[in-house]
């Protein structure tokens, strides 16, 4: 989750009191840009435009909008399901009215072919119980447009963070340290990081420590941690929540960890 905080100023330089904050999710997958296709004489059949994305709570959002010129028929199609992503391919349903008063289904291919978007393809099929469908369309290198498929992997990076020798930061403070770790969203697996951690905090010795392990899913971390300078000690682990920018929880012991910073992309 990413928190998005606003406060206001006026040609007068007065600022707003507080803050306006709303939190939302970091898309896990997403589907988005469109394409033409055109018929043998060069006009224009078929319009796409896609604006897909599923986040890390598992919800599906957003819609593909598809016009079929010749018949003068555009639908906007915003119920999304079924959201399956390998490589460059996306798979997933979509339903939706269109400006003839029909409800249509579509089983929707899109495979992005890297940049510029000249190799693109997609390929739907039609359902629509009772009336008539659209026009199948056979898996085509679209004619004009880029489609873009993600699933991307995500990385929390904090440049400091406060490890407490207690349960709460009423504790004294042990040490700090720059943390950093990388997950994939659709399996919820840490791929590795690191916790560089400065005992006590102004001086000292510094502690190593690698993140080995671990799972993010929604708000929910763990990760496993292995410390191998200024000698191996663990495994040992981390148990919290991250919220915006935020990450706070337990390590071993039990001692209260927090890190301010930032999840990329």
């Amino acid at each position: 989750l990413h928190s998005a905080c606003v406060r206001g100023t006026d040609f007068a330089s007065n600022t707003s009191y507080g803050t306006t904050c709303a939190e939302f999710s970091v898309a896990e997958k997403v589907v988005n840009g469109g394409g033409s296709l055109y018929d043998k004489k060069g006009k224009k059949e078929w319009t796409f435009g896609s604006d897909i994305y599923m986040n890390m709570d598992g919800a599906l959002l957003g819609h593909i909008t598809i016009v079929n010129h010749p018949l003068k028929i555009s639908c906007n199609l915003d119920t999304i399901s079924g959201l399956a992503i390998s490589g460059g391919t996306a798979m997933f349903t979509a339903s939706g009215t269109c400006n003839d008063g029909v409800t249509r289904t579509g089983d929707f291919i899109i495979i992005d072919n890297g940049e510029p978007g000249i190799n693109d393809r997609i390929g739907v099929i039609w359902t629509a119980a009772g009336v008539p469908v659209l026009p199948n369309i056979d898996l085509t290198v679209i004619g004009g447009g880029n489609f873009q498929v993600n699933a991307p992997s995500f990385t929390f990076t904090a440049s400091d963070s406060l490890y407490y020798n207690g349960p709460t930061d009423a504790a004294p403070l042990y040490g700090t340290g720059p943390i950093s770790f990388t997950w994939d969203p659709s399996t919820g697996n840490v791929t590795g990081g690191y916790y560089n951690e400065v005992v006590p905090p102004t001086t000292g010795t510094t502690y190593y420590n690698v993140v080995t392990a671990g799972t993010v899913i929604g708000s929910v971390v763990n990760l496993t941690f292995l410390r191998s300078l200024p000698g191996p000690y663990g495994p040992f682990t981390f148990t919290g929540t991250l919220v915006g920018g935020v990450l706070t929880g337990q390590l071993d012991g039990p001692y209260y960890f927090t890190a301010t910073g930032t999840v990329t992309p």
